[in-house]
């Protein structure tokens, strides 16, 4: 599925191993790279016994970056949709991937010449050095939601940015998503032009979203 990114071709290490690792610290809600690592090795330390120090695992995963679009656009092709259109419950949401955090994101350089930069995180309120990775998923009914797009972005990318990019490929049903995806004009053009109901909270000073019932 994804050529081998390190120099060494047959590593005691595996690339899968570093893959792997990562995307269950994902899973886990361990929310850096740091963090991910500490967990392993203080968990799991018997399924990696050749888990490398830090530092080398951060290079490692750093190289191999570009394998995250195909492994996502290959796990999206083995899911099949039974829904149409119109009937599409989706949800918009964005999620930070910290190399640094706190007072540390302003010193830290890790990435920052591909992709990283500095952005905040509001519900953990907290500024970061890293990533945002930005999600588009179906809902369905008692199982857990499918993705449709995903996308890494800077960590100061603003999320309607984002989601701007694939809102053309998007047709029919509800999107629904958090005040950073709260756009009048954009809600009225997605509703004419794709019959596409934007649905989110009301910002601040702002009427309700939906009108009282029986009016």
């Amino acid at each position: 599925m994804a050529q081998r990114q390190s120099n060494n071709s047959d590593p005691t290490f595996t690339d899968e191993e570093v893959l792997t690792i990562y995307v269950f610290g994902l899973i886990k809600k361990r929310t850096t790279i740091s963090e991910i690592h500490e967990y392993v090795e203080e968990h799991f330390s018997e399924w990696f016994p050749d888990l490398p120090s830090y530092q080398s695992y951060n290079r490692r995963l750093n190289r191999l970056s570009a394998v995250f679009a195909p492994l996502v656009e290959e796990g999206l092709s083995e899911v099949g949709c039974k829904k149409t259109s119109g009937e599409m419950i989706r949800i918009a949401d964005s999620m930070p991937i910290m190399l640094a955090k706190g007072q540390r994101s302003s010193q830290a350089k890790v990435a920052s010449d591909r992709l990283a930069s500095v952005g905040y995180c509001s519900s953990k309120d907290t500024f970061f050095h890293g990533v945002k990775l930005h999600l588009v998923v179906e809902r369905r009914f008692e199982q857990l939601p499918v993705p449709e797009r995903a996308g890494l972005t800077p960590g100061s990318e603003n999320d309607l940015r984002a989601l701007r990019r694939v809102l053309p490929t998007i047709e029919g049903g509800v999107l629904c998503g958090d005040k950073a995806y709260c756009d009048g004009p954009l809600k009225e053009r997605l509703a004419e032009d794709q019959n596409l109901d934007l649905l989110t909270p009301a910002r601040e000073g702002q009427g309700p979203e939906y009108p009282p019932s029986g009016r």
